[in-house]
């Protein structure tokens, strides 16, 4: 689901479902008992975006829509889901974008069997585990970011989406580029989460909560640079921004982490563009369009900044 291919929004949908299913700990839901929540999921975000797939025409959605004027009953909208809802997404949820297996199965297909699926202990074990207050706030955020996406016609594209301060620089938002621009897509803590694995980038913490109380967006390069005649590039965008524990945001200050540090920035960014995340194209614009000249990037700024600001040595180093 993390890093497959973003085609239609029905493995968001199912992601969301699994992780309510999960947190109860059930072992086995029918097509019937997944087909009401799906639905009801898949209603909700066409009434954002019409688009939710990249093919021309789906029968499914059409219910669904028709539903959403009222000219479906319930009754009627499962017994299409059950039948036609669920042809690709059970098959592909667990297939990532190069068409290889993932290596963690939330579900075993028992549709020939018990026309249904059995939920794995991976499953269970995730959505009781501490990220389990985290992971349906990233479902909606990439959700929300890929339907953007295809509402705005770049199809897997966010070639220009940036970071965008309110009149209260916090909470943060995505938007859309101005010349397409409208509400807030998705809170910056949402979409960042799913980059470093639920952790603080500094002690490699897991969180159990990403709101403000707990969480803090850092600038690995300081933001107060920009008063101070920085001339490299915007440092209020998305390839400088970390999610960092309080205690670490708060001894880090306005210092750039240590120079051991900063490989795991690079890497992250490259995992995201090698895994075609929605925010590919704004990486690949605000760093380079390659590897190399994305590192290059990154150690060009990393060295003007610890000209002028001393650097801060993290509790830990990466490699949880």
């Amino acid at each position: 689901m993390r890093f497959g291919r973003n085609v239609a929004g029905y493995k968001f949908a199912l992601g969301e479902v699994l992780l309510e299913l999960g947190a109860h700990q059930l072992t086995f839901a029918s097509l019937a008992d997944l087909a009401v929540p799906y639905a009801a999921a898949l209603c909700r975000h066409l009434e954002l975006e019409d688009k939710q797939t990249t093919s021309a025409q789906s029968r499914f959605l059409d219910a669904c829509r028709s539903r959403s004027r009222g000219e479906l009953d319930e009754t009627k909208l499962i017994e299409t889901t059950v039948r036609l809802g669920f042809q690709n997404v059970i098959d592909g949820f667990h297939v990532s974008r190069d068409g290889q297996p993932v290596e963690h199965r939330f579900f075993i297909d028992e549709r020939s069997k018990r026309n249904g699926i059995a939920l794995t202990d991976d499953l269970l074990a995730l959505a009781s585990g501490p990220h389990a207050g985290v992971l349906p706030r990233e479902v909606e955020a990439r959700w929300n970011l890929v339907e953007v996406s295809w509402g705005l016609g770049l199809g897997s594209r966010i070639v220009s989406f940036e970071m965008e301060p309110d009149a209260d620089p916090d909470p943060l938002h995505l938007y859309a580029p101005r010349r397409l621009r409208r509400a807030p897509v998705i809170g910056v803590r949402d979409a960042l989460s799913g980059y470093q694995n639920g952790r603080c980038a500094y002690c490699g913490t897991e969180f159990t909560d990403i709101g403000r109380s707990r969480v803090a967006v850092d600038h690995v390069i300081p933001f107060l640079l920009m008063s101070h005649g920085w001339q490299d590039g915007d440092l209020h965008q998305v390839w400088n921004f970390v999610l960092a524990c309080w205690a670490c945001n708060s001894a880090k200050r306005d210092r750039p982490p240590a120079k051991e540090w900063m490989p795991w920035l690079v890497e992250r960014a490259e995992q995201l563009i090698g895994s075609h995340h929605p925010l590919r194209e704004t990486l690949m614009k605000q760093l380079g369009k390659d590897a190399e000249e994305r590192e290059q990037t990154l150690v060009r700024r990393y060295t003007e900044a610890t000209t002028l600001l001393r650097p801060w040595m993290p509790p830990r180093l990466p490699g949880w």
